[in-house]
């Protein structure tokens, strides 16, 4: 006989796999307390399964919206799940329990990356050398000498004058000993051509004086 025909299978589709809730745990320490609140958007408490143990909670909802929350307590913490309180404040679970064992707090190294280099101070070779470069200037502004105001320029004038009253220097004494050397080095260029001799000799008395007409406008001034 001929085979039958395959009978058609309408295909299901797959139902979707529960969503996992936003949830917060807090330990109180002070108060030894757990306190868990897990949120429930669009599910009512009547579509709430919630079992709570000294170590874990179990959670799941049935309807349109559907999730599904499995969680150990922090750290290590044991509660007494006999004395669990649950209720609903809008569209969040609360549900508390009685602490009955706390877990060790974490400590700050297991808290950091592993790839986190340590902290090292800077090389005392390093912070010598900055400290030179800082004093530097500073040394620098110190030796330099400050400038003189106007009393300092009359003090100074004032000492220049009595050296001359008291080694007798005059203007003509300090003019006539620079065109005597002056004059020295004429005659010393003398071995020269004549032209040379007359232009050293020219030279020597322009410089000559000027150095005069300089010293008595000095002398005009004291």
């Amino acid at each position: 006989p001929p085979a039958a025909p395959p009978s058609h299978v309408p295909h299901m589709p797959d139902e979707p796999s529960p969503a996992v809730p936003p949830a917060t745990i807090r330990v109180n320490r002070k108060r030894m307390l757990l306190t868990i609140k897990v949120a429930l958007h669009h599910v009512s408490p009547s579509q709430i399964e919630c079992n709570t143990s000294k170590t874990r909670i179990e959670l799941t909802t049935t309807g349109r919206r559907r999730f599904a929350l499995s969680r150990r307590y922090p750290n290590g913490t044991e509660c007494d799940d006999a004395q669990t309180s649950a209720s609903m404040q809008g569209h969040v679970l609360v549900v508390e329990m009685p602490i009955t064992k706390l877990g060790a707090i974490p400590s700050l190294h297991a808290t950091l990356p592993t790839s986190a280099a340590p902290f090292a101070p800077p090389a005392a070779g390093a912070s010598a050398k900055k400290k030179k470069k800082k004093e530097a200037p500073a040394e620098a502004a110190a030796a330099k000498p400050a400038p003189l105001d106007r009393e300092g320029l009359l003090r100074l004038l004032a000492e220049l004058h009595e050296d001359r009253i008291r080694f007798g220097i005059t203007p003509e004494t300090s003019v006539e000993g620079l065109a005597e050397a002056l004059g020295e080095e004429a005659e010393a260029a003398s071995e020269g051509s004549e032209e040379e001799t007359a232009e050293a000799g020219e030279e020597a008395a322009w410089v000559a004086a000027e150095a005069r007409r300089e010293a008595e406008a000095e002398a005009d001034a004291l």
